[in-house]
């Protein structure tokens, strides 16, 4: 199964709906942006792209290295060669790990138009945009004891939230 099999978050304002994680449990091609807080131990993972035969970048931004500080990170899928490596002002997706950086940063700027929000969240959240996915990641990661140093790892369940979110809004 590909990419291309698996219902995603496009960035096309209409998701598909998804038949199951598939090889990769990863997002169609397009462009990411990611907030969280320093020490959230989490990066979007791009591996399971390069499975899929696509090229995948991912910048992490650290600007005040310390925990709790907000942090952002730009992931790119495509299926030809990404040779831009930079900011993402206007991207398809944005995940937003901790739902606090939202009072701080404006996680909606740059959205394209039909753009869609997953949000790390124990309940539903209204932004004044669709669709706006909500997922109890730290949740799923507490409860699979995805733990280390005490803090919930969310890498795996936001991998396995990304294609399923289009089944669930």
């Amino acid at each position: 199964m590909t990419y291309d099999d698996i219902a995603g978050l496009s960035g096309t304002g209409s998701p598909e709906r998804s038949t199951g994680l598939g090889d990769t449990g990863c997002m169609r091609s397009g462009f990411t942006r990611v907030e969280a807080r320093g020490g959230d131990r989490c990066e979007v993972n791009r591996t399971g792209a390069f499975r899929d035969g696509k090229y995948a970048t991912a910048l992490p931004i650290l600007w005040a290295e310390r925990r709790g500080a907000p942090v952002v990170s730009f992931v790119r899928i495509d299926d030809r060669p990404i040779k831009v490596y930079s900011q993402i002002r206007a991207p398809d997706l944005v995940v937003v790990l901790d739902s606090s950086v939202m009072d701080v940063v404006d996680v909606l700027s740059g959205l394209k138009k039909g753009g869609s929000v997953l949000l790390n969240a124990s309940h539903p959240v209204q932004l004044g945009i669709s669709p706006v996915y909500t997922v109890d990641l730290t949740g799923i990661a507490l409860k699979e004891n995805l733990v280390v140093a005490g803090s919930p790892i969310l890498n795996t369940p936001v991998l396995g939230a990304l294609p399923e979110s289009g089944s669930s809004p």
